[in-house]
């Protein structure tokens, strides 16, 4: 009986290798977590300095999901796999895929997430300027083309940026 405890203890450890806490919330398209869009899990949420917006591994491509803005909130936002090719924001309507302005700090996270951009704006992929500078770490940034930093752009910034494609 204790061998078979022990058993169902270690699978519970292996599936739950990551800790929800009171602020943190899920984002899945799908429908399974607390919002279907990451703006909404900023926004509408009582997300707070410290909490984290977990995303399911998905591909996130609607309306909601560009355009990220933190709000100048100190939240980390970031992939529950750690595993950028897994967790990809497919960014559209001409908008960045996250904008920093509101004089957000590295307590402000990006992490483990791709953000994929093809059309024509200033910092495709991630856009700070107004003296905001997150952390960026352990991403991949690609498709973004423009002029004047398509990938990340920063204006007036010096986001700290680790581990990234």
């Amino acid at each position: 009986m204790k061998l078979k405890n022990i058993a169902l203890l270690i699978v519970g450890i292996a599936v739950f290798s990551f800790t929800l806490y009171a602020g943190d919330v899920t984002v899945d398209p799908a429908g399974g977590g607390d919002h279907t869009t990451i703006r909404a899990a900023i926004n509408n949420t009582s997300v707070t300095t410290g909490d984290t917006i977990w995303l399911v591994d998905a591909v996130f491509s609607a309306s909601g999901n560009s355009g990220i803005d933190f709000n100048g909130k100190a939240i980390t936002v970031r992939s529950i796999s750690d595993t950028p090719e897994n967790c990809i924001i497919i960014c559209g309507n001409d908008l960045a895929g996250f904008i920093f302005h509101n004089g957000e700090t590295p307590t402000s996270a990006v992490r483990s997430i791709t953000i994929r951009y093809d059309g024509n704006t200033t910092g495709g992929g991630i856009y700070c300027y107004n003296a905001s500078s997150p952390k960026i770490e352990n991403c991949i940034i690609q498709g973004s083309k423009w002029e004047y930093g398509g990938g990340i752009f920063c204006d007036y910034s010096a986001p700290i940026i680790t581990n990234c494609i």
